[in-house]
C-alpha cells in the first residue's frame, strides 16, 4: 500500500506538481459550485413565485454547506505553497 509523503519529504518538483493538481481540483469545484448555485437560485425563484417559500430555503442553504468540501483542499494548497516558498527563500 502506497503511503503519501509528508510535505518536507517531497522534492520541489513534486511540490509544484501537487500544487498544480490541487489548483485544478479547486477550479473544478468552483465551476461546479457556481453552476449548482445558479440552478438553486433559479429553482428557488420559481418556488417563491409559486408560493412555496418553505421549499425554496433548503435549495439556497444546501449549496452553501457544500463549501465545507473545498475547505480541506484550500488548507492543503496553502501548506504546499508555504513549503514551496520556504524552499525558494531559505
Amino acid at each position: 500500500m502506497k503511503t503519501s509523503k509528508q510535505l518536507p519529504e517531497l522534492t520541489l518538483e513534486e511540490l509544484q506538481e501537487k500544487s498544480k493538481k490541487l489548483k485544478a481540483i479547486l477550479i473544478g469545484f468552483a465551476v461546479a459550485w457556481t453552476i449548482i448555485i445558479g440552478i438553486s437560485i433559479g429553482l428557488a425563484i420559481v418556488l417563491v413565485k409559486q408560493g412555496k417559500v418553505a421549499s425554496a430555503v433548503p435549495l439556497l442553504i444546501s449549496p452553501m454547506l457544500c463549501l465545507t468540501t473545498m475547505l480541506p483542499i484550500i488548507i492543503i494548497q496553502g501548506k504546499v505553497k508555504e513549503e514551496i516558498k520556504t524552499r525558494h527563500h531559505p
